[in-house]
């Protein structure tokens, strides 16, 4: 249940100091206020109070996304979609060229051309993953990055920091 909000009032027409500049006036169930500039505002105090209670629950719903889906660390252990994900071993090599054969079996023969080399700490944006034709580490699968420096092309998947071979959430390419 969301939470709730009690309004105080005094039942009365004449004119009260307010917090800031300006006066306010209680008459009934409507809240009467002089503004800034001299201009009369009123405002239900149903209406009031249904704002008020929906910022209260709005300030809630942000501040239990912000729990939830706060801020991560470098490595994530079980995948989490296209993203960045850390590099766990020195002078990792990102593979392109070799036209079709390198795009639908990603290896170090189809894919001969080293564009660059990543290594620990440094992330990669992970954009795809794609069963190779080679197996590196016992893991299959090769991930099209982007490297901080600019460089695309595919990494062997064994080295990005990932529990399992196939990272959950990362589309095939």
């Amino acid at each position: 249940m969301g939470p709730s909000v009690a309004l105080t009032f005094v039942r009365t027409s004449t004119a009260v100091p307010s917090l800031g500049s300006g006066h306010v006036a209680v008459s009934g169930q409507h809240l009467c206020f002089q503004g800034l500039f001299g201009r009369p505002k009123e405002e239900s105090l149903m209406i009031h109070s249904v704002r008020a209670a929906a910022a209260a629950t709005a300030s809630t719903v942000i501040a239990a996304a912000g729990l939830v889906f706060g801020t991560a660390g470098a490595a994530h252990a079980t995948g989490h979609g296209a993203g960045y994900y850390g590099v766990w071993a020195s002078g990792v090599n990102v593979r392109a060229g070799g036209g079709e054969h390198c795009y639908l079996y990603p290896s170090a023969a189809n894919c001969p051309d080293v564009q660059t080399t990543v290594s620990s700490p440094a992330q990669v944006w992970v954009y795809c993953q794609q069963e190779g034709d080679q197996s590196v580490g016992g893991n299959p699968y090769w991930v099209w990055v982007l490297t901080a420096s600019g460089h695309r092309g595919y990494m062997a998947s064994y080295y990005t920091d990932n529990a399992t071979n196939w990272i959950d959430g990362v589309e095939r390419c």
